[in-house]
């Protein structure tokens, strides 16, 4: 059968601080229990149309998801503004977390050469990752 994976969206207030604050918590809460990895998590700044009052800038937003390893997209539901990218990215990420899901269980279940378990060992300790993301992109993991 199909596995469906949980989605956590949190929005947070453009014209709010606290609620970054309290999005900073949830995250943090979220990457204690490991749900950052088998979850899709996306970090929404809401209210972007409240330009006047806008108390949390983008970067902060950026900042947040980046340092958790979650994607960032600000909408505004008055003005529909990136209403339809946040769902598509929604049905993307979680499409893409089942590929990967998919992608890890086949290369655990084949067995690996001691040198392609030595090379995964070398680059996870020296932190080597090759492709760059984005916290905005909602179409890669």
């Amino acid at each position: 059968g199909k596995q469906w994976y949980q989605r956590r969206v949190h929005g947070v207030s453009v014209t709010d601080a606290a609620s970054l604050s309290t999005a900073e918590t949830i995250l943090q809460s979220l990457s204690k229990s490991g749900d950052l990895i088998t979850k899709v998590v996306i970090l929404v700044g809401n209210k972007t149309d409240l330009v006047r009052t806008r108390t949390v800038p983008i970067y902060e937003g950026r900042s947040l998801a980046i340092s958790h390893d979650c994607k960032y997209v600000e909408v505004s539901s008055v003005l529909e503004h990136n209403v339809d990218t946040l769902l598509v990215g929604i049905v993307k990420q979680i499409r893409l977390k089942n590929m990967m899901e998919k992608h890890r269980t086949n290369i655990y279940a084949r067995r690996k050469s001691a040198q392609v378990r030595m090379k995964g060992l070398i680059e996870k300790v020296l932190g080597q990752e090759t492709k760059s993301k984005s916290c905005e992109n909602l179409n890669v993991l």
